[in-house]
Parts: C-alpha cells; structure tokens; sequence
C-alpha cells in the first residue's frame, strides 16, 4: 500500500463543499465506503452518509462490510469468509441498504448503476429488482 492514501467519505465530502460548483458531484459507491471504513477502523454510520448529498453516481452490490484482512487464495474463499470487495447481488451480504439510501437526500437525478459479479449474473433479475427498490425508497433533493 505505501502512500496510498484514499479519502473517506466525509474528507471527500468536504471538499466537495469547498469546490462548490454544480458540475463537480461523487460517485459513492456503497460497498466500498462501508469496506474503507473497516479497514480504518472507523464507523460508516458517520462517515457514508455525509457524502450522499453530493453522490450523483451510486454503485449498488453487496458485501458483509468486511475488509480483506486475512490471506485467502480464491474468490470462493472471500465469499466463504465473506471478506473482501465481492460484488454480490444486493441482500446476498449484510449491508443495510435501505439505512443507507434513507440517511440523507441523493441530488435530485442521482443514477443507481449495478455492480455484479459475473459469477452471479444469474441473478440480474433479482439484482434489478431489488436496485429499483432502493432507487424508489431513496430520498433525494428537489
């Protein structure tokens, strides 16, 4: 990793108040934020919503939140440990999406983009359906 160093939530949020012009927006993506804060050790209650106002690209796919920190060979074994950025269809892991979506307003407009796996494609249906659902339950501004 060496000086890799990727903003939270929260850090990326306020920069984006300091720029302040409608044509710069975020994209959040869920899993990863949640991922990011376990890897720091900080709470994603706290730090993903405050970037939901500014979030105009939402990636939606499933995890348990759990950062890659033990050594595995496979992908089957981070799905079995459920560790790691595994792109699951929405509610295969443990992230709540609906106390996400619901935290704060999206910008009004905000795209809900699917991020599967294609090991699990065969539950693009599914994933569809449940996206759309958060889509509709989402708040947003204007």
């Amino acid at each position: 990793m060496g000086n890799r160093i990727t903003a939270t939530a929260s850090q990326l949020a306020e920069e984006l108040k300091i720029v302040g012009h409608s044509n710069v927006a975020a994209c959040l993506d869920i899993s990863h934020a949640v991922l990011h804060c376990d890897n720091l050790g900080i709470d994603w209650r706290k730090e993903v919503p405050a970037l939901i106002p500014f979030a105009k690209h939402v990636h939606v796919h499933d995890s348990f939140g759990r950062t890659h920190n033990i050594p595995t060979h496979t992908t089957q074994e981070d799905l079995g440990f459920g560790i790691g950025d595994l792109h699951l269809p929405v509610g295969w892991g443990s992230l709540p999406f609906d106390e996400i979506v619901t935290a704060k307003p999206f910008p009004k407009g905000a795209i809900f983009n699917i991020e599967l796996d294609k090991h699990r494609w065969h539950a693009l249906t599914e994933t569809i359906a449940q996206t759309r659902r958060l889509s509709r339950l989402a708040k947003t501004a204007g």
